[in-house]
C-alpha cells in the first residue's frame, strides 16, 4: 500500500487500499463495489419490471431492445443475473430511468471515441 501526502497540509492518505480495519472496536471494513450491495427480492423484482417496461416502450416506438439487454443491464446494477422474475412491466421511476439514460450516454460516448479513433 502506498501513501500520498497533501502538498498544502502534509496529510498522508493511503493509495490502493482495499481493506480497512477499526482497532478500537475490532471491526473490519471491506471496500465493496456499488453493484454488490444487498437488496431485497422485491426491489430486484421492481427493477426487472421497470426494465421490461422500458423494453416494451422501445418496441412501441420501433426501436426494440432484446431480453439480453435487459439481463445485462440488471447484472450491471446488481452484480448477478436475473432469476425467476415476473416479466410484468411496471412504469419507470426516476432512478431507473436515470440509470438507463446514463448507460445509453456512456455507450454513445464509447462509440464516438471509437469512431474518432478510426478516423485519426
Amino acid at each position: 500500500m502506498g501513501f500520498r501526502s497533501c502538498p498544502a497540509c502534509g496529510f498522508q492518505f493511503g493509495v490502493g487500499e482495499s481493506e480497512y480495519s477499526l482497532e478500537e472496536d475490532g471491526l473490519e471494513l471491506i471496500k465493496v463495489r456499488r453493484a454488490e450491495y444487498l437488496c431485497s427480492k422485491e426491489e430486484k423484482q421492481d427493477w426487472w419490471s421497470q426494465l421490461k417496461y422500458y423494453q416494451e416502450y422501445r418496441k412501441s416506438i420501433g426501436k426494440p431492445i432484446s431480453n439480453g439487454w435487459c439481463s445485462h443491464t440488471y447484472r450491471e446494477k446488481f452484480g448477478c443475473w436475473p432469476e425467476k422474475f415476473d416479466d410484468t412491466p411496471k412504469e419507470l421511476t426516476r432512478v431507473v430511468n436515470h440509470f438507463i439514460k446514463s448507460k445509453m450516454r456512456a455507450f454513445a460516448q464509447k462509440m464516438k471515441f471509437q469512431q474518432d479513433k478510426k478516423c485519426a
